[in-house]
C-alpha cells in the first residue's frame, strides 16, 4: 500500500535505522542527467557511506612482500654454526701456515723482506680462501634447492602449500663469497702478523695477553650478568623470552672463560711441577685456545638443538585445563552459515534437538565472526584486516580460561577479559588477539591501534590490551559481543562455537551437531586438534632449525678431531722427550686421554646449562621437552667424542716418536 501524502520527514521517522536516513535518492523526470552527475560528483564520502574502496592486486603484493622472512629466521638460528665456521677457518689457516713454518724461516734467511713474505703468505692463503669461498657459495644454492624441496613436501606443515619455488639471484652468492673472503682476510692477515714475530723471535707462545686478573673481572662481570638476566626472567611477565636467552648466551660465555682461567691457572712456575700430568696441562695453559675451541663447538651444537627442542609444543595435559591453550573447552566448532538461535537458551536447544537428556552437559561459548583475512600461522603473508570475533567474555572470566603472554601497560583492569567489555569510547573499544598473531601476522604488540571500517561508516579503533598463549583463538581478533552488535549489527548469528561437557561423551557430541546443524555447514572437531594444527606449523619450523643445529654439533665433533690432531703433531717432541725420560706411551695416552676428556665434558656441560637457562621460561611455561632425545644426544656426543679421542691418540706410536726424537 502506498500512502502519498507522507511526507518526507514522517517517512525519516518510520524508516530511518543505525546505517542513515535515508537507502535511495529520487531525482526529478526534468532533471538530464549530467546534471545529475554533476550535482553528486564530490558530495558523497563514499567511506562515510561504508563502501570501502581498495586495490586487491596492490594490496595481495604487499602482504606477500611484508611477510615471514625465511632468510631472516634461518640466518639467526644458524648463528652458532656460523661462529664455529669462522673458528674451524681460524684453526685451518693457523694449521697453514705451521706447515710453511721451514719454507719460510729459508726465505727470512735469504733475504726476502718482511712485507714480501706477508704478501705470498697472504696470497696463498686467500687464492685457498676464494676457491673455498665459491664451492660453498654453489654448495648453499644447491642446499637451498633441497629446502624448498622438503617445505613443498616432508616439512609442508611450515607453510602449507606445495607451490614454493626457489628463485635465483647472483646478489647472494656475491655477498655470500665477499663476506666470507672479507672475514678470510681479516684472520689471515692477523694471523700472518703473529706469525711473522715468531720468526724473529719477539713472539713467544706462552704470552698470554689476557691474564688472570682481567680473566677473573670479566668472568665475574659476566657471571653476574647472567644471574641478573635468569632472575628477570623468572619475575618479568612481558620479555621473559628476551632476558632468558640473553641469560643463557652470558651463562655460554661465563662457562668459556671459567674454563680458561681453569687453563691458565695451571701455568704454575718452573721448578714447581709435581706429576707428569701437571706437565702436560702446563701445554693448554700456555696455549688454551687449543682446549677452548672445541669447548666452543660441542656447546654451540647442543645449545642450538636444545633451543629448538625445548619450543617443541605438544597437547599436554596443561593445554586442556582452563589457563591452557584449549581454555578447557571440549569442542570447538564453526559453521559456514550464521546461526541465529542461541544454543544455549531452551528455544535454541529445542531447534536443534539438543534438549535431550544426554546431551544436557553440553553448553557453549557463542562467537559473531566478521570474516577477514587469515591471521593465523597458517598465513604466511602481512595481515592488516583480522576476522573479528564477538563473544561474550563472561565464561572465561568465571572459569580463568586462557593465559596471557603479554599484557598492555596501565589497563584499568588486572584481567583483559573484562577491559574488552568496556563500551565504547570516541569509537574506540578494547581487543585481545593471539600472542603469534601479534608478532607474526599482524606485527604489533600491546598497547597499538588496529582501524575497521564499522557498518556505520565511521572508522572503529580497537587497541590490543593483550595478547594470547597459544590457543584456539588463533587467527582471530577478540573483542566483546555487545562492541560487536554495536559496530556490525547486520552480522545476526553465530559462526565459532566453543563447547563444553563430559569427556567421555565427546564423540557422541560431535556426532549430534554435526547431524543436526549440517544444513549450516556446521564441522565439529575436539578443541585439542584445532590447537594443534597450529602448533603443526610452529614444530615443522623447529624441526628445520634442529636439523641446523645438528649441522654445529657434527662441525663440533669435527672441530675437536681437529683439535686433538693439531695437539697431537704440536707436541710430537713433547711426546718423544718424554719417551726418553722413561715415560711409557701407555702413560701418555693416559694422560691425553684425561685432557681431552675434561674438554668434552665442559663442552657438553657448558651447552646444557647455557641451553636450558636460555629456554627456562618455554620449559617452565608447559611446553613438552623432549627429555629423551636431549638424554640421547648428549649419550652420542659423549660417545662420538670419546670414539674420536681414542682414535686419534691409538695413532700415537713408540716408534714413530722415537724416529721424531732422533731426527732432533
Amino acid at each position: 500500500m502506498f500512502i502519498s501524502n507522507f511526507s518526507y520527514i514522517t517517512g525519516k521517522k518510520i524508516w530511518s535505522n543505525e546505517f542513515g536516513i535515508a537507502t535511495a535518492i529520487r531525482f526529478p523526470l526534468s532533471m538530464e542527467m549530467a546534471d545529475i552527475e554533476k550535482g553528486l560528483t564530490g558530495n558523497i564520502d563514499s567511506f562515510m557511506a561504508g563502501i570501502a574502496i581498495s586495490e586487491i592486486e596492490g594490496r595481495a603484493e604487499q602482504a606477500a612482500a611484508s611477510g615471514v622472512d625465511f632468510s631472516t629466521l634461518f640466518v639467526s638460528l644458524s648463528f652458532f654454526i656460523i661462529l664455529s665456521c669462522i673458528i674451524l677457518l681460524t684453526l685451518a689457516i693457523s694449521i697453514f701456515f705451521n706447515s710453511k713454518k721451514n719454507q719460510i724461516r729459508i726465505l727470512h734467511a735469504i733475504g726476502y723482506r718482511k712485507i714480501s713474505i706477508r704478501r705470498i703468505l697472504i696470497t696463498e692463503a686467500m687464492v685457498i680462501a676464494s676457491v673455498g669461498a665459491i664451492l660453498g657459495s654453489i654448495t648453499g644454492y644447491f642446499l637451498n634447492f633441497l629446502l624448498i624441496y622438503a617445505l613443498n613436501t616432508v616439512w609442508r606443515g611450515a607453510v602449507q602449500t606445495n607451490m614454493l619455488s626457489p628463485h635465483f639471484n647472483l646478489s647472494p652468492l656475491i655477498s655470500g663469497v665477499g663476506a666470507t673472503l672479507v672475514i678470510s682476510f681479516f684472520i689471515v692477515f692477523n694471523k700472518t702478523n703473529s706469525f711473522l714475530k715468531s720468526l724473529k723471535g719477539s713472539f713467544r707462545p706462552w704470552d698470554i695477553s689476557f691474564g688472570k686478573t682481567r680473566s677473573i673481572f670479566v668472568l665475574g662481570t659476566t657471571s653476574v650478568l647472567a644471574f641478573t638476566f635468569f632472575i628477570f626472567s623468572y619475575i618479568s611477565k612481558g620479555n621473559q623470552t628476551l632476558f632468558s636467552f640473553i641469560g643463557g648466551s652470558l651463562f655460554f660465555i661465563s662457562f668459556i672463560l671459567l674454563f680458561r682461567y681453569f687453563l691458565i691457572s695451571k701455568l704454575c712456575k718452573p721448578g714447581s711441577l709435581k706429576s707428569i700430568s701437571h706437565y702436560s696441562q702446563k701445554f693448554y695453559a700456555i696455549n688454551p685456545s687449543n682446549a677452548i675451541t672445541p669447548v666452543i663447538f660441542i656447546a654451540a651444537g647442543i645449545f642450538a638443538v636444545i633451543i629448538a627442542g625445548s619450543n617443541r609444543q605438544v597437547i599436554s595435559d596443561r593445554m586442556l585445563i582452563p589457563s591452557g591453550g584449549t581454555g578447557g573447552y571440549l569442542l570447538w566448532a564453526e559453521s559456514a552459515i550464521p546461526v541465529r538461535e542461541n544454543l544455549n537458551l531452551k528455544e535454541g536447544r529445542s531447534e536443534f534437538g539438543l534438549d535431550e537428556p544426554e546431551l544436557s552437559g553440553l553448553s557453549f561459548v557463542l562467537g559473531r565472526r566478521l570474516t577477514g583475512d587469515d591471521a593465523s600461522c597458517l598465513n604466511l603473508n602481512h595481515v592488516t584486516t583480522p576476522s573479528i570475533l564477538g563473544l561474550d567474555p563472561g565464561p572465561f572470566i568465571r572459569k580463568g580460561s586462557f593465559s596471557f603472554a603479554s599484557v598492555m601497560k596501565g589497563l584499568p583492569d588486572p584481567n583483559p577479559w573484562k577491559i574488552i567489555n568496556y563500551p565504547p569510547v570516541n569509537n574506540t573499544i578494547y581487543g585481545i588477539a593471539d600472542q603469534t598473531v601479534l608478532d607474526w601476522g599482524l606485527k604489533v604488540k600491546p598497547g597499538d591501534t588496529l582501524k575497521f571500517n564499522a557498518e556505520n561508516g565511521q572508522v572503529l579503533n580497537v587497541v590490543i590490551c593483550a595478547g594470547l598463549k597459544s590457543s584456539v583463538f588463533q587467527g582471530y581478533l577478540l573483542i566483546s559481543e555487545k562492541n560487536f552488535s554495536s559496530f556490525f549489527p547486520s552480522v545476526s548469528g553465530y559462526s565459532v562455537f566453543l563447547a563444553e561437557g563430559k569427556n567421555e561423551m565427546s564423540e557422541q557430541y560431535q556426532s549430534a551437531l554435526s547431524e543436526r546443524l549440517s544444513m549450516y555447514g556446521f564441522s565439529v572437531e575436539p578443541a585439542r586438534e584445532k590447537l594443534a594444527s597450529f602448533f603443526q606449523v610452529t614444530n615443522t619450523y623447529l624441526d628445520v632449525f634442529t636439523l641446523l643445529g645438528a649441522l654445529g654439533m657434527i662441525l663440533g665433533i669435527a672441530g675437536l678431531g681437529f683439535i686433538l690432531l693439531r695437539n697431537f703433531d704440536r707436541r710430537k717432541q713433547e711426546f718423544a722427550l718424554m719417551i726418553a725420560c722413561g715415560i711409557s706411551i701407555k702413560e701418555i695416552r693416559r694422560i691425553l686421554v684425561e685432557d681431552h676428556l675434561i674438554i668434552l665434558l665442559w663442552g657438553i656441560l657448558t651447552g646444557l646449562v647455557s641451553a636450558l637457562s636460555a629456554t627456562f621460561p618455554s620449559l617452565n611455561s608447559g611446553n613438552s621437552f623432549p627429555w629423551e632425545i636431549l638424554l640421547m644426544l648428549v649419550v652420542s656426543m659423549a660417545v662420538v667424542g670419546l670414539s674420536a679421542i681414542f682414535l686419534v691418540i691409538n695413532g700415537i706410536k713408540h716408534e714413530t716418536l722415537i724416529f721424531r726424537l732422533r731426527r732432533e
